[in-house]
């Protein structure tokens, strides 16, 4: 296991409206990997809507938790430490006096940001975890809702409501509103932001803990095979059915309510939950501007694998060159992925998977790449590409905990899928724990059928034999796809 100095990481707690929450980072990259992740749910926005004060049970409990933060802290010698905090810190009439205290604790700043910094960082978040997304993003916690414009890396229109899950309890009690009183009151706030009723928005991207269990209830009741909710996308049209189910309604009433608003006020097509939020926005914040251009699919596969990254992007470059110059590929045909992304990941994946072929490896190769914490990766480019590393150490085989997975796929997809599968097994074979070999080498279709040839006279013994033999026919069978 790789050793950590953790006196070189950085520790950002996030004083929430209902939780408070420390997260350990590696370093300030394009890819901060998580060290340790802790969350205490202190309920402070409960009951600011109504007389505007921290409760004190809630102060206590929250300062419990500073306190073990900053032991924690203080034994491992980190002292790059970040304290964010939010809504309930901004609109309590005694959160100056918490503030303090927190701050004695931790030796550090609280950094007490505004709404629309809040926004800005939330989008920040999203666009670490997805480069290209494009759309409004909505950040919910406790005290409020935020919102903001995200166009590749680019954020705008950020804005502050107070529809939080607590801020929307409290009005409703306060004034006694029935489901439809409230409904039109979240209606009517955020119809005051003239930006949501863009028509040209059709992505709206879900930050938040009340956002992600709406995910997982959704998977949950469609019997969704992965778990996992970052970049998890439903259509607008099949949440709003989704949200008239009793379960959503009894256990996410408000969140459910503001969900349906905001579909409505703002017409747009797609939903998209994500996981990044402020926290993961403050580290890009600090970030270089050319390291935020830096790829984090990339850069994660190689911090998680352990790969050394000089040498593996320059084998990755060399499968990934060799496979796109046959002529026949034809892979990007119909498909709607980045497939030059897909097949470097997985030449990047793959150098840390060549270990053994027997199926009960490749079975695990599948289930470790569906469930490994990995950004900018749509849910069925993660299924095409775990089925990608599959096929090329198991070959022509598959079984029922596959299937269900595959069936996200679509059936051209799924037989591209396996023909890339083939193509990397036949690098491994061919250049085995290497790929400079493959520049030497070339896959050409014949009337006879495929054909391998080198203008290295040394190397043609490596075309022989059954092994070759029979990859090259099970690539033959795919060549229509």
């Amino acid at each position: 296991m790789e050793h950590l100095e953790l006196d070189s990481c950085l520790s950002i707690i996030d004083i929430g409206s209902n939780s408070i929450r420390m997260v350990i980072y590696d370093e300030i990259s394009s890819f901060p990997r998580i060290i340790l992740d802790e969350k205490a749910e202190c309920h402070l926005a409960d009951g600011i809507g109504i007389d505007g004060l921290l409760k004190e049970e809630n102060i206590e409990k929250a300062l419990e938790n500073i306190n073990r933060f900053a032991a924690l802290l203080d034994y491992a010698k980190i002292f790059n430490r970040n304290i964010i905090a939010t809504s309930a810190c901004r609109e309590a009439s005694n959160a100056a006096e918490f503030v303090a205290s927190v701050e004695k604790i931790l030796k550090t700043k609280v950094n007490i940001i505004s709404g629309e910094r809040e926004a800005k960082l939330s989008a920040l978040g999203v666009s670490m975890e997805i480069p290209q997304a494009s759309g409004l993003v909505a950040d919910i916690g406790g005290g409020s809702l935020e919102l903001s414009v995200l166009d590749n890396k680019t954020v705008s229109e950020c804005t502050s409501f107070k529809l939080g899950y607590h801020s929307m309890y409290d009005v409703e009690i306060k004034n006694k509103y029935s489901e439809r009183q409230m409904e039109n009151y979240i209606d009517e706030t955020l119809s005051s932001a003239d930006f949501l009723s863009n028509d040209e928005t059709t992505n709206l991207y879900l930050v938040g803990g009340r956002w992600k269990r709406l995910a997982r209830l959704h998977m949950e009741l469609n019997s969704y095979p992965l778990k996992i909710v970052g970049n998890y996308k439903i259509s607008s049209s099949e949440v709003n059915k989704f949200l008239k189910i009793d379960d959503v309604n009894s256990t996410l009433r408000l969140a459910a309510l503001l969900l349906k608003s905001l579909i409505k006020v703002t017409n747009v097509k797609n939903i998209i939950f994500c996981t990044n939020g402020i926290r993961e926005g403050w580290i890009c914040s600090k970030l270089k501007a050319s390291d935020r251009e830096i790829n984090p699919l990339y850069e994660s596969v190689v911090k998680i694998t352990m790969l050394d990254k000089k040498i593996a992007f320059k084998r990755a470059n060399n499968l990934t060159d060799w496979i796109l110059s046959s002529g026949f590929v034809n892979l990007a045909s119909g498909l709607h992925i980045d497939v030059k992304k897909i097949i470097f990941v997985s030449a990047l994946l793959i150098q840390a998977f060549i270990f053994n072929n027997k199926e009960q490896k490749s079975n695990a190769v599948f289930n470790y790449v569906i469930n490994l914490n990995l950004p900018n990766l749509s849910h069925k480019e993660r299924i095409f590409m775990a089925y990608v590393l599959f096929c090329s150490l198991a070959g022509n085989k598959t079984n029922k905990e596959i299937k269900k997975y595959l069936n996200i796929l679509d059936f051209p997809m799924i037989k591209k899928a396996k023909k890339l599968g083939y193509f990397f097994r036949l690098a491994i074979y061919l250049s085995p724990g290497d790929s400079k070999l493959l520049k030497f080498i070339d896959l050409d279709l014949e009337n006879s059928g495929l054909k391998l040839s080198s203008s290295k006279k040394k190397l043609e013994n490596l075309f022989i034999g059954s092994t070759i033999h029979e990859i090259l026919l099970g690539l033959e069978n795919l060549i229509g796809y």
